[in-house]
């Protein structure tokens, strides 16, 4: 870890000193970076399904909707390395928890995924009282099927 971290500060310094010699660099730094960036995602992913599973034995077991809320109140960071929200899928007997990648694109190849499996009271805890379900996801953006009867109304009227 040392050694790669001397060698990325060894480039970081030829790219400050010699401009032309920046984009070189940057291409020859990335498989670094990335490589960085993805070990950090895993050793993120590992963290958050051991607390998941943590939080549904006390009953209170995350939603999809409101994971990165979810992730705050855990105390994780809601984005991954690549700035995208890290995600929950829910099956049965089991959940993974994941990140989109470097392309910030889900289902594709580059997603980093941890599965976890849960007991039977783990999956009971989904539908008891008590799940912290917060939805903080932004607001849609307005359209045309949200207005009002009266604001198509005035605007037919403008129109004329």
């Amino acid at each position: 870890m040392k050694k790669i971290v001397l060698v990325f500060l060894l480039f970081g310094g030829l790219a400050m000193a010699e401009p032309r010699s920046r984009e070189r660099v940057i291409q020859l730094s990335s498989p670094v970076s990335d490589a960085l960036r993805t070990r950090s995602a895993r050793r993120a992913l590992k963290t958050i399904a051991a607390d998941v599973e943590k939080s549904a034995e006390e009953g209170k077991y995350p939603q999809p909707g409101s994971f990165p809320a979810w992730l705050q109140v855990a105390q994780h960071k809601a984005e991954d390395p690549w700035g995208s929200y890290y995600y929950i899928e829910l099956g049965p007997e089991s959940f993974t928890v994941g990140s989109p990648g470097p392309d910030a694109r889900r289902a594709t190849d580059d997603d980093l995924r941890w599965t976890g499996r849960l007991t039977p009271q783990q999956q009971a805890a989904r539908t008891e009282p008590g799940v912290l379900v917060v939805d903080h996801q932004p607001a849609p953006p307005p359209s045309s099927a949200g207005r009002s009867a009266r604001t198509k109304a005035s605007e037919a009227a403008q129109r004329q």
